[in-house]
Protein backbone atom coordinates (compact mmCIF):
# COMPACT_ATOMS: atom_id res chain seq x y z
CA UNK A 1 0.00 0.00 0.00
CA UNK A 2 1.45 3.25 -0.85
CA UNK A 3 2.31 5.60 1.66
CA UNK A 4 0.82 9.12 1.85
CA UNK A 5 2.58 11.84 1.05
CA UNK A 6 3.52 14.18 4.11
CA UNK A 7 1.25 17.25 4.46
CA UNK A 8 2.95 20.38 4.03
CA UNK A 9 2.49 21.47 7.09
CA UNK A 10 3.98 18.31 8.81
CA UNK A 11 7.48 18.64 6.32
CA UNK A 12 10.60 19.31 7.82
CA UNK A 13 12.02 22.84 7.45
CA UNK A 14 15.05 22.84 5.66
CA UNK A 15 18.22 24.79 6.28
CA UNK A 16 20.09 27.19 5.91
CA UNK A 17 16.41 29.37 5.70
CA UNK A 18 16.76 31.25 1.99
CA UNK A 19 14.70 32.51 -0.81
CA UNK A 20 10.70 33.84 1.07
CA UNK A 21 11.68 32.38 4.63
CA UNK A 22 14.97 34.00 4.71
CA UNK A 23 13.35 37.02 3.59
CA UNK A 24 10.29 37.19 5.96
CA UNK A 25 12.81 36.69 9.03
CA UNK A 26 15.26 39.54 7.57
CA UNK A 27 11.44 41.59 7.73
CA UNK A 28 10.56 40.79 11.08
CA UNK A 29 14.02 41.79 12.74
CA UNK A 30 14.11 44.93 10.61
CA UNK A 31 10.20 46.10 10.85
CA UNK A 32 9.38 46.12 14.71
CA UNK A 33 10.86 49.47 16.61
CA UNK A 34 11.29 51.61 14.20
CA UNK A 35 7.29 53.61 14.77
CA UNK A 36 5.36 54.28 17.72
CA UNK A 37 7.98 55.15 19.83
CA UNK A 38 9.53 59.01 20.86
CA UNK A 39 13.67 59.16 20.36
CA UNK A 40 15.36 57.11 23.09
CA UNK A 41 18.33 57.70 24.91
CA UNK A 42 21.39 57.84 23.38
CA UNK A 43 21.88 57.31 19.74
CA UNK A 44 18.54 57.34 19.10
CA UNK A 45 18.00 60.64 20.44
CA UNK A 46 21.35 62.30 19.50
CA UNK A 47 20.78 61.09 15.62
CA UNK A 48 17.72 62.44 15.55
CA UNK A 49 18.36 65.78 17.11
CA UNK A 50 20.91 66.18 14.27
CA UNK A 51 18.45 65.49 11.62
CA UNK A 52 15.50 68.01 13.33
CA UNK A 53 18.22 70.73 13.16
CA UNK A 54 18.47 70.26 9.64
CA UNK A 55 14.85 70.35 8.69
CA UNK A 56 14.65 73.61 10.24
CA UNK A 57 17.87 75.33 10.31
CA UNK A 58 17.68 74.30 6.29
CA UNK A 59 21.56 73.82 7.27
CA UNK A 60 22.59 70.05 5.15
CA UNK A 61 26.16 70.75 4.83
CA UNK A 62 27.39 70.93 8.54
CA UNK A 63 25.68 68.27 11.53
CA UNK A 64 24.67 70.48 13.72
CA UNK A 65 23.21 68.75 17.41
CA UNK A 66 20.71 71.56 18.98
CA UNK A 67 22.86 74.28 17.63
CA UNK A 68 26.11 73.17 18.07
CA UNK A 69 28.68 71.59 15.78
CA UNK A 70 28.65 67.72 16.27
CA UNK A 71 31.79 66.15 14.80
CA UNK A 72 31.63 62.40 15.55
CA UNK A 73 29.67 61.87 11.79
CA UNK A 74 29.70 62.49 8.54
CA UNK A 75 26.09 64.10 6.50
CA UNK A 76 24.86 61.11 4.23
CA UNK A 77 22.81 59.34 6.83
CA UNK A 78 20.99 62.00 8.07
CA UNK A 79 20.56 63.47 4.51
CA UNK A 80 18.95 59.85 3.93
CA UNK A 81 16.82 60.04 6.88
CA UNK A 82 15.69 63.97 6.67
CA UNK A 83 14.53 62.53 2.70
CA UNK A 84 12.81 60.15 4.82
CA UNK A 85 10.67 62.84 7.01
CA UNK A 86 10.03 64.26 4.39
CA UNK A 87 8.50 61.93 2.53
CA UNK A 88 6.85 59.79 5.39
CA UNK A 89 6.47 63.04 7.33
CA UNK A 90 2.60 62.82 6.19
CA UNK A 91 1.88 59.59 7.59
CA UNK A 92 4.64 59.10 10.73
CA UNK A 93 5.86 61.33 13.32
CA UNK A 94 8.86 62.44 12.17
CA UNK A 95 10.90 60.87 14.77
CA UNK A 96 9.53 57.54 12.98
CA UNK A 97 10.09 58.38 9.50
CA UNK A 98 13.77 59.18 10.08
CA UNK A 99 14.74 55.21 11.88
CA UNK A 100 13.09 54.14 8.08
CA UNK A 101 16.89 55.50 7.29
CA UNK A 102 18.55 52.94 9.60
CA UNK A 103 16.45 49.96 8.04
CA UNK A 104 17.45 50.89 4.67
CA UNK A 105 21.29 50.43 5.25
CA UNK A 106 21.19 47.63 7.42
CA UNK A 107 19.52 45.84 4.90
CA UNK A 108 21.76 46.95 2.24
CA UNK A 109 24.44 45.47 4.70
CA UNK A 110 22.98 42.20 5.04
CA UNK A 111 22.99 42.15 1.23
CA UNK A 112 26.43 42.75 0.47
CA UNK A 113 27.21 40.09 3.71
CA UNK A 114 25.24 37.80 2.03
CA UNK A 115 27.30 38.44 -1.57
CA UNK A 116 30.77 38.43 -0.08
CA UNK A 117 30.14 35.28 1.51
CA UNK A 118 28.40 33.55 -1.82
CA UNK A 119 31.59 35.11 -3.24
CA UNK A 120 33.91 33.35 -1.18
CA UNK A 121 32.93 30.60 0.18
CA UNK A 122 29.48 29.05 -1.90
CA UNK A 123 25.45 29.60 -1.73
CA UNK A 124 24.80 28.21 1.64
CA UNK A 125 27.75 29.97 3.54
CA UNK A 126 26.18 33.22 2.27
CA UNK A 127 22.72 33.03 3.62
CA UNK A 128 24.46 31.47 6.95
CA UNK A 129 26.41 34.88 7.33
CA UNK A 130 23.59 36.74 6.93
CA UNK A 131 21.99 35.09 9.91
CA UNK A 132 25.21 35.32 11.71
CA UNK A 133 24.71 38.78 10.85
CA UNK A 134 21.75 39.38 12.02
CA UNK A 135 22.32 37.24 15.38
CA UNK A 136 24.32 39.54 16.66
CA UNK A 137 23.71 40.43 19.97
CA UNK A 138 25.08 44.03 19.58
CA UNK A 139 23.28 45.12 16.53
CA UNK A 140 19.51 44.39 17.08
CA UNK A 141 19.52 47.26 19.28
CA UNK A 142 21.33 49.90 17.08
CA UNK A 143 19.62 48.67 14.16
CA UNK A 144 16.29 50.45 14.87
CA UNK A 145 17.92 53.86 16.11
CA UNK A 146 18.35 56.90 14.48
CA UNK A 147 22.19 56.18 14.12
CA UNK A 148 25.35 56.62 11.45
CA UNK A 149 26.60 53.48 12.44
CA UNK A 150 24.20 51.78 10.36
CA UNK A 151 25.30 54.02 6.96
CA UNK A 152 28.76 52.80 7.93
CA UNK A 153 27.67 49.19 8.45
CA UNK A 154 26.33 49.39 4.87
CA UNK A 155 29.43 50.89 3.12
CA UNK A 156 31.79 48.58 4.93
CA UNK A 157 29.71 45.48 3.74
CA UNK A 158 29.37 46.93 0.13
CA UNK A 159 33.45 47.47 0.34
CA UNK A 160 34.80 44.34 1.12
CA UNK A 161 32.32 42.51 -1.36
CA UNK A 162 33.51 44.72 -3.62
CA UNK A 163 37.82 43.24 -2.93
CA UNK A 164 36.12 39.87 -2.51
CA UNK A 165 34.87 39.85 -6.24
CA UNK A 166 38.06 42.42 -7.62
CA UNK A 167 40.44 39.62 -8.80
CA UNK A 168 37.77 38.17 -11.11
CA UNK A 169 35.74 41.03 -11.36
CA UNK A 170 37.23 44.26 -11.29
CA UNK A 171 34.66 46.76 -12.65
CA UNK A 172 32.23 45.34 -10.88
CA UNK A 173 34.63 45.33 -7.55
CA UNK A 174 35.61 48.63 -8.11
CA UNK A 175 32.02 49.84 -8.10
CA UNK A 176 30.99 48.62 -5.14
CA UNK A 177 34.74 49.06 -3.18
CA UNK A 178 34.80 52.71 -4.30
CA UNK A 179 31.33 53.38 -3.48
CA UNK A 180 30.95 51.89 0.03
CA UNK A 181 33.94 53.23 1.27
CA UNK A 182 32.65 56.03 -0.07
CA UNK A 183 29.54 55.56 2.27
CA UNK A 184 31.66 54.70 5.18
CA UNK A 185 33.46 58.15 5.35
CA UNK A 186 30.60 60.41 4.43
CA UNK A 187 28.40 58.51 7.12
CA UNK A 188 31.57 57.96 10.21
CA UNK A 189 34.89 60.08 8.87
CA UNK A 190 37.93 59.30 8.46
CA UNK A 191 38.33 56.00 10.43
CA UNK A 192 35.55 54.33 8.50
CA UNK A 193 36.68 55.18 5.40
CA UNK A 194 40.26 53.99 6.30
CA UNK A 195 39.57 50.78 7.14
CA UNK A 196 38.53 49.41 3.41
CA UNK A 197 41.42 50.99 2.01
CA UNK A 198 43.91 49.65 4.22
CA UNK A 199 42.14 46.11 4.53
CA UNK A 200 42.59 45.72 0.71
CA UNK A 201 45.98 46.89 1.02
CA UNK A 202 46.69 44.31 3.50
CA UNK A 203 44.77 41.58 1.11
CA UNK A 204 47.26 42.59 -1.52
CA UNK A 205 49.84 41.96 0.62
CA UNK A 206 49.25 38.06 1.88
CA UNK A 207 47.03 37.35 -0.64
CA UNK A 208 48.51 35.50 -4.06
CA UNK A 209 45.44 35.47 -6.13
CA UNK A 210 44.87 39.44 -5.40
CA UNK A 211 48.35 40.30 -7.02
CA UNK A 212 47.58 40.53 -10.35
CA UNK A 213 46.54 42.76 -13.73
CA UNK A 214 42.56 42.19 -12.61
CA UNK A 215 43.53 44.14 -8.59
CA UNK A 216 45.48 46.65 -10.34
CA UNK A 217 42.86 47.69 -12.68
CA UNK A 218 40.02 47.83 -9.91
CA UNK A 219 42.29 49.79 -7.64
CA UNK A 220 42.83 52.53 -10.06
CA UNK A 221 38.49 52.05 -11.04
CA UNK A 222 38.16 52.49 -7.13
CA UNK A 223 39.82 55.24 -6.32
CA UNK A 224 38.42 57.49 -9.28
CA UNK A 225 34.96 56.35 -7.84
CA UNK A 226 36.04 56.84 -4.15
CA UNK A 227 37.10 60.36 -5.16
CA UNK A 228 33.93 62.08 -5.44
CA UNK A 229 33.17 61.24 -2.27
CA UNK A 230 36.24 62.33 -0.44
CA UNK A 231 36.54 65.50 -1.66
CA UNK A 232 33.36 66.71 -2.69
CA UNK A 233 32.00 67.43 0.57
CA UNK A 234 34.46 68.41 3.11
CA UNK A 235 35.74 70.82 0.23
CA UNK A 236 32.29 72.39 0.36
CA UNK A 237 32.53 72.30 4.18
CA UNK A 238 36.03 73.89 3.88
CA UNK A 239 35.14 76.92 1.42
CA UNK A 240 31.53 77.41 3.61
CA UNK A 241 32.22 76.80 6.94
CA UNK A 242 36.38 76.56 7.41
CA UNK A 243 35.61 76.80 11.44
CA UNK A 244 33.62 74.05 11.43
CA UNK A 245 35.62 71.94 8.91
CA UNK A 246 38.98 72.11 11.24
CA UNK A 247 37.20 71.72 14.22
CA UNK A 248 35.77 68.17 12.36
CA UNK A 249 38.92 67.21 10.87
CA UNK A 250 40.83 67.53 14.19
CA UNK A 251 38.11 66.11 16.42
CA UNK A 252 37.93 62.70 13.54
CA UNK A 253 42.65 62.57 13.66
CA UNK A 254 41.95 63.14 17.46
CA UNK A 255 39.58 60.03 17.76
CA UNK A 256 42.06 57.53 16.32
CA UNK A 257 45.31 58.52 18.41
CA UNK A 258 44.80 57.09 21.88
CA UNK A 259 46.94 53.69 22.38
CA UNK A 260 45.00 51.79 25.23
CA UNK A 261 46.15 51.08 28.44
CA UNK A 262 45.31 47.96 30.26
CA UNK A 263 41.99 49.04 31.33
CA UNK A 264 40.77 50.23 28.27
CA UNK A 265 41.83 46.69 26.94
CA UNK A 266 40.06 45.02 29.66
CA UNK A 267 37.05 47.17 28.53
CA UNK A 268 36.91 46.80 25.36
CA UNK A 269 37.24 42.66 25.39
CA UNK A 270 33.98 42.90 28.08
CA UNK A 271 32.43 44.57 25.47
CA UNK A 272 33.18 42.94 22.71
CA UNK A 273 32.38 39.38 24.23
CA UNK A 274 28.84 39.96 24.27
CA UNK A 275 28.56 42.60 21.46
CA UNK A 276 29.69 40.39 18.71
CA UNK A 277 27.68 37.21 20.24
CA UNK A 278 27.62 34.24 18.92
CA UNK A 279 29.56 35.90 15.69
CA UNK A 280 33.40 36.38 17.09
CA UNK A 281 33.21 31.79 18.52
CA UNK A 282 32.22 30.91 15.45
CA UNK A 283 34.81 32.94 13.15
CA UNK A 284 37.63 32.05 15.98
CA UNK A 285 36.75 28.68 14.85
CA UNK A 286 37.22 29.29 11.13
CA UNK A 287 40.26 30.97 12.04
CA UNK A 288 41.80 27.46 13.69
CA UNK A 289 39.66 24.73 11.42
CA UNK A 290 41.27 27.07 8.03
CA UNK A 291 44.57 28.15 9.34
CA UNK A 292 46.25 26.31 6.53
CA UNK A 293 44.00 28.59 3.83
CA UNK A 294 44.14 31.96 5.50
CA UNK A 295 46.06 33.16 2.54
CA UNK A 296 43.83 32.25 0.27
CA UNK A 297 40.61 35.20 -0.93
CA UNK A 298 38.18 33.41 1.13
CA UNK A 299 40.00 34.08 4.12
CA UNK A 300 42.39 36.87 3.56
CA UNK A 301 39.77 39.29 2.66
CA UNK A 302 37.60 38.54 6.14
CA UNK A 303 40.52 38.67 8.26
CA UNK A 304 42.38 41.36 7.03
CA UNK A 305 39.62 43.73 7.36
CA UNK A 306 39.09 42.23 10.76
CA UNK A 307 42.52 42.91 12.03
CA UNK A 308 42.31 46.48 10.70
CA UNK A 309 38.87 47.49 12.38
CA UNK A 310 40.34 45.57 15.88
CA UNK A 311 43.37 47.84 15.43
CA UNK A 312 41.33 51.07 15.07
CA UNK A 313 38.82 50.29 17.37
CA UNK A 314 41.37 50.19 19.85
CA UNK A 315 42.81 53.44 19.12
CA UNK A 316 39.90 55.39 19.55
CA UNK A 317 39.07 57.47 21.92
CA UNK A 318 36.56 55.65 24.49
CA UNK A 319 35.15 53.13 22.41
CA UNK A 320 31.50 51.94 23.45
CA UNK A 321 29.81 49.01 22.13
CA UNK A 322 28.39 50.65 18.96
CA UNK A 323 31.81 50.91 18.07
CA UNK A 324 32.06 47.52 17.36
CA UNK A 325 29.63 47.53 14.50
CA UNK A 326 32.20 48.40 12.44
CA UNK A 327 34.20 44.88 13.33
CA UNK A 328 30.83 42.88 13.19
CA UNK A 329 30.94 43.12 8.78
CA UNK A 330 34.15 41.59 8.45
CA UNK A 331 33.78 38.83 11.25
CA UNK A 332 30.58 37.81 9.88
CA UNK A 333 31.60 37.06 6.33
CA UNK A 334 33.67 33.84 7.48
CA UNK A 335 30.88 32.85 10.23
CA UNK A 336 28.41 31.39 7.49
CA UNK A 337 31.54 28.41 6.33
CA UNK A 338 32.21 28.24 10.07
CA UNK A 339 28.92 27.21 11.19
CA UNK A 340 29.44 24.09 8.46
CA UNK A 341 32.98 23.30 10.22
CA UNK A 342 31.19 22.97 13.42
CA UNK A 343 31.64 19.56 15.38
CA UNK A 344 28.03 18.41 15.65
CA UNK A 345 28.40 18.95 19.73
CA UNK A 346 29.07 22.40 19.45
CA UNK A 347 26.36 22.90 16.96
CA UNK A 348 23.65 21.46 19.35
CA UNK A 349 24.72 22.92 22.17
CA UNK A 350 24.61 26.17 20.55
CA UNK A 351 20.95 25.61 19.10
CA UNK A 352 19.86 24.30 22.49
CA UNK A 353 20.92 27.52 24.19
CA UNK A 354 19.26 29.77 21.51
CA UNK A 355 16.34 27.49 21.80
CA UNK A 356 15.79 27.78 25.49
CA UNK A 357 17.23 31.13 25.86
CA UNK A 358 15.04 33.02 23.36
CA UNK A 359 12.16 30.72 24.29
CA UNK A 360 12.41 31.35 28.10
CA UNK A 361 13.10 34.69 27.29
CA UNK A 362 9.69 34.85 25.23
CA UNK A 363 7.45 33.50 27.89
CA UNK A 364 8.95 35.82 30.23
CA UNK A 365 7.68 38.28 28.14
CA UNK A 366 4.19 37.09 26.98
CA UNK A 367 3.25 36.44 31.36
CA UNK A 368 4.18 39.85 32.41
CA UNK A 369 2.37 40.87 29.97
CA UNK A 370 -0.56 39.23 30.70
CA UNK A 371 -0.17 39.99 34.70
CA UNK A 372 0.15 43.38 34.20
CA UNK A 373 -3.18 43.39 31.92
CA UNK A 374 -4.49 41.59 34.22
CA UNK A 375 -3.16 42.07 37.58
CA UNK A 376 -3.35 38.58 38.22
CA UNK A 377 -1.41 37.00 40.02
CA UNK A 378 -1.33 40.39 42.78
CA UNK A 379 2.12 39.96 43.88
CA UNK A 380 3.79 39.33 40.11
CA UNK A 381 1.83 42.23 39.58
CA UNK A 382 2.99 44.58 42.15
CA UNK A 383 6.40 43.97 40.98
CA UNK A 384 5.73 44.65 37.93
CA UNK A 385 3.97 47.81 38.40
CA UNK A 386 7.21 48.82 40.89
CA UNK A 387 9.37 49.08 37.44
CA UNK A 388 7.37 51.88 36.20
CA UNK A 389 4.95 53.31 38.58
CA UNK A 390 2.00 55.23 37.04
CA UNK A 391 2.37 53.15 33.74
CA UNK A 392 -1.21 51.90 32.36
CA UNK A 393 -1.17 49.05 30.01
CA UNK A 394 -3.71 49.06 26.88
CA UNK A 395 -4.15 46.42 24.68
CA UNK A 396 -3.07 47.71 20.63
CA UNK A 397 -4.52 45.03 18.25
CA UNK A 398 -1.93 44.68 15.70
CA UNK A 399 1.10 44.97 17.19
CA UNK A 400 -0.70 41.76 19.35
CA UNK A 401 -1.64 39.89 16.14
CA UNK A 402 2.11 40.44 14.95
CA UNK A 403 3.96 39.06 18.30
CA UNK A 404 1.14 35.99 18.34
CA UNK A 405 2.26 35.65 14.57
CA UNK A 406 5.97 35.34 15.88
CA UNK A 407 5.34 33.07 18.76
CA UNK A 408 3.62 30.92 16.49
CA UNK A 409 6.24 30.73 13.64
CA UNK A 410 9.28 30.17 16.57
CA UNK A 411 7.30 27.26 17.62
CA UNK A 412 7.04 25.93 14.68
CA UNK A 413 10.60 26.86 13.50
CA UNK A 414 12.27 24.85 16.69
CA UNK A 415 9.97 21.93 15.89
CA UNK A 416 10.09 21.76 12.32
CA UNK A 417 13.23 22.31 11.61
CA UNK A 418 15.52 19.90 10.49
CA UNK A 419 18.21 18.25 12.35
CA UNK A 420 21.50 19.29 11.45
CA UNK A 421 24.14 21.61 12.33
CA UNK A 422 22.69 24.54 10.49
CA UNK A 423 19.90 24.83 13.35
CA UNK A 424 22.41 26.84 15.83
CA UNK A 425 22.91 30.29 13.45
CA UNK A 426 19.30 29.94 12.29
CA UNK A 427 18.00 29.36 15.86
CA UNK A 428 19.80 32.36 17.15
CA UNK A 429 19.14 34.71 14.18
CA UNK A 430 15.28 33.50 14.81
CA UNK A 431 15.24 33.96 18.63
CA UNK A 432 17.02 37.30 18.38
CA UNK A 433 14.45 38.49 16.37
CA UNK A 434 11.33 36.75 18.51
CA UNK A 435 13.02 38.97 21.85
CA UNK A 436 13.24 42.01 20.17
CA UNK A 437 9.86 41.87 18.34
CA UNK A 438 8.08 40.89 21.79
CA UNK A 439 9.87 43.80 23.39
CA UNK A 440 8.80 46.18 20.52
CA UNK A 441 5.14 44.86 20.00
CA UNK A 442 3.49 43.84 23.61
CA UNK A 443 6.42 46.40 25.82
CA UNK A 444 6.67 49.38 23.50
CA UNK A 445 4.54 51.38 25.39
CA UNK A 446 5.95 50.26 28.82
CA UNK A 447 9.78 51.52 27.33
CA UNK A 448 8.61 54.51 26.14
CA UNK A 449 6.68 55.08 29.29
CA UNK A 450 10.15 55.22 30.74
CA UNK A 451 12.10 56.89 28.33
CA UNK A 452 10.94 59.04 26.53
CA UNK A 453 11.32 62.64 27.06
CA UNK A 454 8.44 64.04 26.11
CA UNK A 455 6.91 64.73 29.57
CA UNK A 456 9.80 66.46 30.94
CA UNK A 457 10.02 68.81 27.85
CA UNK A 458 6.16 69.61 27.77
CA UNK A 459 6.51 70.41 31.59
CA UNK A 460 9.50 72.75 31.13
CA UNK A 461 8.01 74.47 28.13
CA UNK A 462 5.02 75.42 30.03
CA UNK A 463 6.74 77.25 32.59
CA UNK A 464 9.46 78.86 30.31
CA UNK A 465 7.38 82.58 29.07
CA UNK A 466 6.89 82.10 25.64
CA UNK A 467 9.21 85.19 24.58
CA UNK A 468 12.24 83.51 26.50
CA UNK A 469 15.15 83.68 24.06
CA UNK A 470 18.08 82.85 26.18
CA UNK A 471 18.71 79.77 28.41
CA UNK A 472 21.99 78.57 30.24
CA UNK A 473 22.22 75.22 31.08
CA UNK A 474 24.99 73.32 33.26
CA UNK A 475 25.51 69.60 32.76
CA UNK A 476 23.37 69.32 29.99
CA UNK A 477 23.97 66.20 27.94
CA UNK A 478 23.95 65.49 23.85
CA UNK A 479 20.56 63.18 24.51
CA UNK A 480 18.82 65.52 26.61
CA UNK A 481 19.60 68.73 24.48
CA UNK A 482 18.62 67.15 21.30
CA UNK A 483 15.39 66.20 23.00
CA UNK A 484 14.46 69.53 24.28
CA UNK A 485 14.93 71.16 21.03
CA UNK A 486 12.75 68.50 19.38
CA UNK A 487 9.80 68.46 22.08
CA UNK A 488 10.08 72.10 23.16
CA UNK A 489 11.83 73.98 20.64
CA UNK A 490 14.53 74.87 23.38
CA UNK A 491 18.37 75.77 22.17
CA UNK A 492 20.10 76.38 25.26
CA UNK A 493 23.51 77.96 25.81
CA UNK A 494 25.93 75.86 27.64
CA UNK A 495 28.01 77.33 30.38
CA UNK A 496 30.45 73.87 29.57
CA UNK A 497 30.95 75.72 25.85
CA UNK A 498 30.40 79.82 26.01
CA UNK A 499 31.07 80.42 29.97
CA UNK A 500 28.73 82.38 32.26
CA UNK A 501 25.87 84.01 30.56
CA UNK A 502 23.35 87.01 31.11
CA UNK A 503 20.54 84.91 30.46
CA UNK A 504 17.46 85.05 32.36
CA UNK A 505 16.43 81.10 33.17
CA UNK A 506 19.55 78.57 34.24
CA UNK A 507 18.54 75.18 33.30
CA UNK A 508 20.43 72.07 35.50
CA UNK A 509 21.10 68.61 34.89
CA UNK A 510 22.18 66.18 37.58
CA UNK A 511 22.28 62.36 38.73
CA UNK A 512 20.32 62.17 41.96
CA UNK A 513 23.48 60.52 43.45
CA UNK A 514 26.25 63.54 43.14
CA UNK A 515 25.84 66.35 45.47
CA UNK A 516 22.89 68.65 45.45
CA UNK A 517 23.74 71.47 43.11
CA UNK A 518 23.30 75.05 44.33
CA UNK A 519 23.74 77.79 42.19
CA UNK A 520 25.38 81.03 43.18
CA UNK A 521 23.08 83.79 44.77
CA UNK A 522 20.60 85.00 42.74
CA UNK A 523 18.93 82.60 41.54
CA UNK A 524 15.33 81.22 42.53
CA UNK A 525 14.33 77.56 41.45
CA UNK A 526 10.84 77.69 39.60
CA UNK A 527 10.75 73.94 38.34
CA UNK A 528 12.11 70.51 38.69
CA UNK A 529 11.55 67.77 36.68
CA UNK A 530 12.87 64.11 35.76
CA UNK A 531 11.27 60.54 33.87
CA UNK A 532 9.67 58.24 35.95
CA UNK A 533 12.18 55.70 37.95
CA UNK A 534 15.15 58.51 36.71
CA UNK A 535 18.14 59.45 38.41
CA UNK A 536 18.87 62.52 36.34
CA UNK A 537 17.21 65.25 37.92
CA UNK A 538 16.19 68.81 35.72
CA UNK A 539 16.33 72.31 37.67
CA UNK A 540 15.41 75.30 36.30
CA UNK A 541 16.18 78.58 37.93
CA UNK A 542 14.88 82.39 37.02
CA UNK A 543 17.70 85.44 37.92
CA UNK A 544 16.13 87.40 40.85
CA UNK A 545 19.26 90.11 40.84
CA UNK A 546 22.22 91.20 38.71
CA UNK A 547 25.53 89.36 39.72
Amino acid sequence: MPSRPTPWYAQPIQLPLTSWPLAALVAAFLLPGLVGHDPWKTEDAVGFGIVHQMLTSGDWLRPMLAGEPYYEDGPLYFWVAALFVKLLGGILPPHDAARFASAVFVLAALWFVRLAARELYGKREGDLSTLALMGAAGLVWHAHETTAETAMLAGLAAAYYGVAISHRKPYKGALAFGAGAGVAFLAKGIAAGAQPLAAALLVLAVSAPFRQRSFAVAGALSVAILAPFLLIWPALLAAHAPDYFAGWFAWQLGNISHPPGLAELASVAKTFAWALFPVWPMTLWATWAYRRRLREPGFAVPFAASIVSLVLLLLMRNPRDIDMLALLVPLSIPAGIAVLALRRGAANALAWFAMMTFSLAAGYLWLMWIVTLTGVPERLARTAARLEPGFVLEIEWRPLVFAALLTVAWCILILRAERSTLRSVTHWAAGMTLTWGLATTLWVGWIDYGKSYRSVAASLHKVLPPSTRCVESRGLGETQRAVLHYHAGLVTRRAEVHGRTGCPYLLVQQNTRAPAFEPEPGWVRVWEGNRPRDRERYRLYRRTAAR
